[in-house]
């Protein structure tokens, strides 16, 4: 039997979304608790809907955490 370490994909990095412009939760609590999760921020200047407000933001932030994603498992499977 394998242990986990050997047979565990790689964690896919964190992304938030900081809704500056969200009248419900504050920006600096957003980042706070992105910060806390190990997320990284990105501040865009949106209400407290982006998916439905600004749809490209959000897909653009997905997109990106994606590519991270792919590029961790690569170089863990490069080395492995």
């Amino acid at each position: 039997m394998q242990s986990s370490a050997t047979t565990h994909s790689p964690s896919p990095k964190r992304s938030s979304n900081s809704a500056e412009d969200d009248r419900m939760i504050a920006a600096e609590t957003q980042r706070f608790m992105a910060e806390r999760a190990g997320a990284t921020v990105v501040s865009k200047p949106v209400d407290h809907t982006p998916l439905i407000s600004a749809p490209q933001d959000v897909a653009e932030i997905i997109l990106q955490a994606a590519a991270s994603t792919s590029e961790i498992r690569r170089k863990s499977q490069i080395r492995g």
